[in-house]
């Protein structure tokens, strides 16, 4: 008999968690494991095999605030590299959502479209939509990248100029404009500045909740809220 595997969506988010968290911040992640379990295993050697403490009070306090010092110097490097990971992930979104075709215009095919700026946009206020239309079509089919730059943002003007008067044939030739710009590696790249954004956020989150659980506050704060809702 066959046996059918259930998907578990919770298995396969932190699958994917995990994933990109190798994939962006693989060595700090791994660093931040062996810390902690570096100072657990440190922590399980100051007791003895009865769970009595192995050393006097005074004695395990230091050998514990030890360890905590040593946790603290590993989860600052990777604290620090955190840091630094998510102004510039936040610096990369910022520049492609304010992406520019005119940027990705070879340098000949700036200047055609800075010499020509003043006439394409004269036409495109001034032109009959069939004439803009075949100028396009011209252009689309030479490839000529300047000049479809100024047609892609001066007709577009005039398109939202128009708003319901807009020719039909000169809205979709601005389209086929549109799409001539489109950079096919751009969604890509605003993903993967997205997922390191959030990976540093939650690897920086990662830190801290460490530190909470390695010195006790957590349980602290368990126990302080157990002992509030039981009054």
């Amino acid at each position: 008999m066959q046996t059918q595997t259930t998907y578990d969506p919770h298995a396969a988010y932190n699958e994917r968690i995990a994933n990109e968290m190798e994939a962006f911040f693989g060595t700090e992640s791994r660093l931040l494991d062996r810390a902690v379990a570096t100072f657990q295993q440190g922590k399980a050697a100051l007791l003895r095999s009865d769970g009595e403490p192995r050393y006097a009070a005074a004695e395990t306090a230091e050998r514990q605030a030890a360890l905590l010092a040593d946790f603290d110097r590993e989860g600052a490097w990777v604290k620090a590299q955190t840091d630094a990971a998510i102004p510039a992930a936040e610096a990369e979104l910022a520049k492609l959502a304010g992406a520019d075709p005119f940027d990705s215009l070879k340098t000949a095919e700036q200047e055609r479209a800075s010499l020509r700026r003043e006439f394409v946009k004269e036409d495109a206020e001034l032109l009959r939509p069939d004439q803009l239309v075949t100028q396009a079509r011209a252009a689309l089919a030479g490839n000529d990248c300047g000049q479809l730059y100024l047609l892609d943002r001066y007709v577009g003007m005039r398109l939202d100029r128009d708003g319901d008067r807009r020719d039909s044939a000169l809205s979709a030739v601005h389209r086929e404009i549109v799409e001539r710009f489109k950079d096919p590696k751009l969604a890509e790249r605003r993903h993967t500045a997205e997922r390191k954004l959030s990976m540093a956020k939650l690897l920086g989150g990662r830190i801290d909740l460490a530190r909470r659980q390695l010195d006790g506050r957590d349980d602290a704060m368990l126990a302080g809220m157990r002992q509030r809702y039981a009054l």
